[in-house]
């Protein structure tokens, strides 16, 4: 975890960069292997090499649960 977001304050929304958005938005690493590893302990299903279109779908599946 970045520094920045283990001292954010819940209560207020935390103003990003781009740059650091990429970093720490999943959205934004649909091809990142650790993203899959993790997506792949929630759906044991998923391809070996998924296209960035199913990570998405399978992620947005996992935030519409929360």
């Amino acid at each position: 975890m970045l520094p920045q977001m283990e001292k954010q304050d819940t209560a207020k929304a935390l103003v990003t960069s781009l740059a650091l958005e990429r970093e720490i938005n999943t959205f934004f690493r649909l091809t990142s292997p650790s993203v899959i590893k993790r997506l792949r302990e929630a759906f044991p299903d998923l391809p070996d090499d998924p296209d960035p279109k199913t990570v998405f779908l399978r992620l947005r599946e996992l935030r519409n649960k929360w």
